[in-house]
């Protein structure tokens, strides 16, 4: 049973919709190279860290320069071609109103970098944070498990007691690894429910009543 209604989530495709940004930024940096990035690349890289998708991407590039270069690269496209205003996946503002107004813990575990972290939540100044995760406050990215953990420390709470959202693979992992329940609203399909899993198709399906009744009857 869970003993406290505590709330983390990730960020990319899961609230925001930035996917699409990254796609087009991974494949203006490839393209440098004649490498054509497809959609089984951006299936394989969703969820992915900076530094993992760097090192992806080197590899498809004929390990030409290094992954560090490309990972300059990947920041300095994404900046420059950030304009100030990210979309909300559908239900994400909803549900994010309804669970800062209840007063539910919430943190953000993400695999982007503090600057693009900070750049995005910073479109959406009336929802709050009390705990932000990035890939510089973690050694391990998912699917490791330790953003999520730090998040829990830092809320002051047990992982047993969290309820996450997860919309990649890799994300998925490292939430269920932590030791929290789990909701997946996958980006694409191949994450199956489990004990600790549950998948609902988008964030319209979750609201402050179905997360209450899953803290009891989960």
């Amino acid at each position: 049973d869970w003993s406290s209604d505590v709330c983390s989530s990730d960020l990319d495709g899961l609230l925001t919709n930035t996917e699409p940004l990254w796609e087009q930024t991974t494949t203006k940096v490839v393209s440098q190279f004649d490498y054509t990035w497809t959609e089984q690349d951006h299936k394989n890289t969703i969820g992915y860290s900076f530094e993992n998708l760097s090192n992806y991407i080197w590899e498809k590039c004929g390990h030409t320069n290094n992954p560090e270069w490309f990972l300059n690269q990947l920041l300095d496209t994404l900046v420059a071609s950030f304009d100030g205003e990210v979309p909300l996946m559908p239900g994400a503002e909803d549900l994010l109103t309804q669970v800062q107004q209840s007063g539910i813990p919430f943190g953000l575990v993400t695999s982007n970098t503090r600057k693009i972290c900070d750049l995005v939540i910073g479109t959406f100044p009336d929802i709050k944070f009390p705990v932000t995760i990035t890939v510089n406050d973690v050694s391990n990215p998912k699917p490791d498990p330790e953003g999520y953990l730090k998040a829990a420390k830092l809320l002051g709470v047990q992982n047993k007691d969290v309820l996450i959202f997860e919309d990649s693979g890799p994300g998925v992992r490292a939430a269920a690894a932590s030791g929290a329940r789990v909701c997946a609203v996958p980006t694409y399909p191949g994450i199956m429910p489990t004990d600790r899993i549950r998948i609902v198709n988008s964030l319209t399906e979750v609201n402050l009543d179905v997360i209450s009744d899953w803290f009891v009857n989960w």
